[in-house]
């Protein structure tokens, strides 16, 4: 097995799908970046956050009305 060299076209043609794989996969990871990163998506995040937040605010006022209001 030592002996075995590959053809240099063989060598040639296998690194450059790699390449294209590899800037494929760059490309890819861009534009997620773009879409997570982008103004209308953090916005919508922000509201979200926001939201919970005033719900989870409404549930702890609750937790303290509730047993006044059972009696």
């Amino acid at each position: 097995m030592d002996s075995f060299k590959p053809s240099c076209d063989f060598v040639a043609r296998t690194m450059e799908d790699i390449r294209s794989y590899e800037t494929a996969m760059l490309r890819e990871r861009e534009r997620a970046n773009a879409v997570l990163l982008s103004r209308p998506a953090l916005f919508a995040m922000s509201t979200g956050g926001v939201l919970l937040g005033i719900l989870n605010l409404v549930r702890m006022v609750w937790i303290l009305i509730a047993p006044a209001a059972c009696l």
